[in-house]
């Protein structure tokens, strides 16, 4: 019989992370491996245990004006690795539009300027399964006006 495969993505996600000197932090990073699962195999995981970008083979950025009208322009600078975690950093930055044109009338297109920057990054193209389970450690900063999320999506054949 085989067993059933397993895909953990392990990774955390920091926004402004910040400890105090000589406290012991209680959102401090599981650096531990992913564990065996009985009756299941470990098929892909990224631990973002590299210090730069996360890896292209496996992941893929968003850039611009993404989806639902959302003020953030999604760009690769703020997205790194560092010490075994994704940090992916929101920034309250002017950057300007390369696809600025008023007269298209899209709203991906109207904003000449974004007034906040933050990454999206992705796995499709690279990875992608039918059945499984999905192991994700992440650290959300849930403060008022952030929207952080982690999604898992579908694929069209």
């Amino acid at each position: 019989m085989n067993p059933i495969k397993v895909i953990i993505l392990t990774f955390l996600v920091s926004i402004y992370g910040c400890t105090t000197p000589g406290k012991i932090d209680p959102y401090a990073p599981d650096f531990s491996k992913p564990g065996q699962i009985k009756g299941m195999e470990l098929v892909w995981n990224d631990e973002f245990n590299i210090n730069g970008k996360p890896d292209t083979t496996n992941w893929r950025y968003e850039i611009g004006f993404v989806r639902n009208r959302e003020l953030q322009w999604y760009q690769p600078d703020n997205a790194n690795c560092s010490e075994g975690c994704l940090l992916i950093e929101a920034r309250r930055e002017r950057v300007k539009n390369p696809r600025y044109d008023p007269e298209r009338g899209n709203w991906q297109s109207s904003r000449e300027y974004a007034e906040y920057t933050s990454a999206s990054i992705q796995t499709r193209g690279f990875h992608q399964w039918q059945f499984g389970r999905f192991e994700i450690r992440a650290r959300i900063d849930t403060s008022k006006g952030a929207w952080p999320a982690i999604w898992t999506l579908g694929t069209s054949q």
